[in-house]
């Protein structure tokens, strides 16, 4: 906050200093009179010839007076704040769903690109849906950031795959252009550094984990191995014995926990909630599980796979004791015990699952 009275106090300081210079050059015709405080604090004239060689005008060290309260001196400069950069102040902006007219209109822009991109019949795609778009302003010669959210469906799969793409919009006149990749190096750290800000890092680490349990489905080795830190711990053939029963998963939810500094194998653990669908049963399953996800040196995670610290499996172990993740697996094992006793081939599934023999790792 300014003082507002500031300007005046400079005046009258200034104003002191010029009038205590012309005391000190004018002769005094009259003797000088001080005043000392004796121990019975009663003030006694003192003049000028009473005054011992040291206290003789002119040889004195002469005191300044002080207005006001003295500026306290200061022993060393104070830290100047540093100024964001321009992608840092982008980085910070929240992305936000497209479902005004601004973001209508970059939905069906991007639509409109996505749409000609996959038309390319080498890419094997049969065509994208679930178009869903999030926004912010950009930066640079980038008007808007868009983050846009969808499902692949490939030739000869059944298993529609999620894809996120991020995507610079400019404006140019009434044209509105898609620019898949950053054109410049300021709005490539924008993008760098929003992967890892809050709102941006969600939508990635929630659309990661949607993938990966899509990909599964597929047991595309090549595919899952892109997904992951380690892919000599994929055991093909334990994936293919869990999800031989299932069709699809829907209604997710999610519980996204930052991991503390000490723990470096991962970033973030991510508690999925869904339900399963299986083969031949209309009772959808619900479901929970537990993923590990570590960010890349671009920001992107991936699913940890491999060996784990003692202080993360004690992270991991105080992480499964809070309220949330305790309230969401009573929910889910509730809600699984309901459609077991409501299904009987929901219960024959179940029983197939779990009294399977194990495939070694």
């Amino acid at each position: 906050m300014k003082n507002k009275r500031l300007p005046s106090l400079l005046y009258i300081f200034s104003f002191i200093m010029v009038l205590g210079s012309a005391l000190l050059s004018f002769e005094a015709a009259e003797p000088v009179h001080t005043a000392t405080i004796p121990s019975d604090g009663t003030p006694t004239p003192t003049d000028k010839a009473s005054m011992s060689p040291s206290q003789t005008p002119g040889t004195e060290t002469p005191v300044p007076t002080v207005i006001g309260t003295p500026a306290p001196t200061a022993t060393t400069a104070p830290t100047p704040t540093p100024t964001p950069s321009l992608p840092e102040l982008n980085a910070s902006i929240p992305i936000q769903p497209a479902d005004d007219d601004t973001g209508l209109a970059l939905t069906q822009a991007v639509t409109d690109y996505l749409t000609a991109r996959y038309a390319d019949e080498t890419l094997q795609v049969k065509e994208i849906s679930n178009i869903t778009c999030y926004y912010k302003e950009g930066v640079s010669y980038a008007d808007y950031i868009v983050y846009a959210v969808y499902d692949i469906h490939y030739v000869g799969s059944n298993v529609l795959i999620p894809a996120l793409d991020e995507l610079c919009v400019s404006y140019e006149g009434e044209t509105i252009t898609v620019h898949p990749e950053p054109l410049d190096d300021i709005v490539s750290e924008a993008l760098f550094l929003s992967r890892a800000s809050e709102s941006v890092s969600t939508l990635y680490l929630q659309e990661t984990v949607r993938k990966y349990m899509k990909v599964q489905l597929t047991c595309d080795e090549e595919l899952l191995s892109s997904m992951v830190t380690d892919a000599s711990y994929i055991n093909m053939n334990k994936l293919q014995q869990q999800t031989q029963y299932i069709v699809d998963y829907h209604n997710y939810q999610y519980i996204i926990r930052p991991c503390p500094d000490e723990i470096t194998e991962f970033d973030y653990i991510v508690y999925l909630m869904h339900e399963l669908e299986f083969i031949s049963i209309s009772t959808l399953s619900p479901g929970m599980e537990e993923f590990f996800l570590k960010l890349d040196e671009n920001n992107y995670p991936h699913i940890f796979l491999g060996v784990t610290s003692d202080a993360a499996d004690n992270y991991i172990y105080e992480s499964r004791q809070q309220e949330d993740f305790q309230a969401a697996y009573a929910d889910v094992e509730q809600r699984l015990e309901n459609a077991i006793l409501s299904d009987s081939k929901l219960a024959d599934i179940w029983r197939n699952i779990t009294s399977a023999p194990k495939t070694e790792e």
